[in-house]
């Protein structure tokens, strides 16, 4: 799981 939070607070990874 990756720790990026770019724009989602609860999503660590959403750039799928």
């Amino acid at each position: 799981m990756h720790t990026h939070t770019h724009h989602f607070p609860k999503c660590p990874d959403t750039r799928k």
